[in-house]
């Protein structure tokens, strides 16, 4: 705590833009990791129906 003290009011701004800043960052991250996620679910299911159909296409044949 002293050291964020010592510094001036110039300083403490810089570093805490910085750290909301970082902060934003992780945020949209966090965002696009959820998305790919998503997407990624999306697509196993895709995969998942279009192997049902398939396996059902040849049981009916």
């Amino acid at each position: 705590m002293k050291f964020f003290e010592q510094m001036d009011e110039i300083e403490r701004e810089a570093m805490l833009r910085e750290a909301v800043a970082f902060n934003v960052s992780l945020e949209a991250m966090d965002e696009s990791a959820r998305l790919l996620l998503e997407e990624a679910a999306r697509l196993r299911m895709q995969k998942v129906r279009a192997t049902l159909k398939k396996a059902g296409d040849q049981t009916n044949e």
